[in-house]
């Protein structure tokens, strides 16, 4: 469940949970300590259907930052007034944090050029199970399919199908720029 605050302080960030910050230009993802695997697991899917979802005419691109607890820049800190430096990271500033933990921080990350990668930070291979346009056009994401990401449903047609939608290779989909894709799957009811 979502709750939104206005009036926001670094107190209202809970350490056994995800908040979601929302300055327009940029979204991010603050993750507690404690957090939950299912929070933590559910946190990019959620904030990418969030932005897809806005009712602004909002940017596609907008980047969406995930930052952990302890681990926080000045661009997430900034929005906040007063912030205590020292809360979380034992008075070690954000450089000297990423210093001291190297790639470990990995940090902040844009899961929206990420969202690919594994633990290791190389490409994984994603094996979708195809599932029947029917099964997939102008539905929003209670009725879809159980393991569906209703943001990314044309990875869920098999070839054939793809190709007869599209009238492209999911190669040639590929190399189009985010925004023409998107456009393409508005007008196929796939988005």
């Amino acid at each position: 469940m979502a709750e939104e605050i206005t009036q926001f302080t670094q107190d209202d960030l809970s350490e056994d949970d995800v908040m979601l910050l929302d300055t327009w230009d940029q979204i991010f993802l603050w993750v507690g300590k404690e957090a939950n695997e299912t929070e933590r697991k559910e946190v990019i899917p959620t904030s990418l259907e969030y932005l897809r979802t806005d009712p602004g005419s909002r940017d596609p691109d907008t980047p969406v930052l995930l930052i952990k607890q302890g681990f926080e820049p000045l661009t997430f800190t900034g929005w906040f007034t007063g912030w205590d430096t020292s809360k979380w990271s034992e008075g070690n500033s954000y450089e000297e944090m990423k210093k001291e933990f190297g790639d470990e921080a990995q940090l902040p990350v844009n899961v929206q050029n990420d969202e690919t990668k594994g633990e290791n930070g190389q490409e994984e291979e994603r094996v979708y199970d195809p599932h029947p346009l029917e099964d997939l056009i102008h539905k929003d994401a209670s009725e879809l399919p159980e393991g569906v990401d209703p943001a990314h449903k044309e990875k869920y047609l098999s070839d054939s199908d793809f190709q007869d939608t599209f009238e492209l290779s999911t190669e040639e989909f590929g190399s189009l720029p985010v925004w023409k894709q998107l456009t393409l799957k508005k007008n196929k009811g796939l988005f």
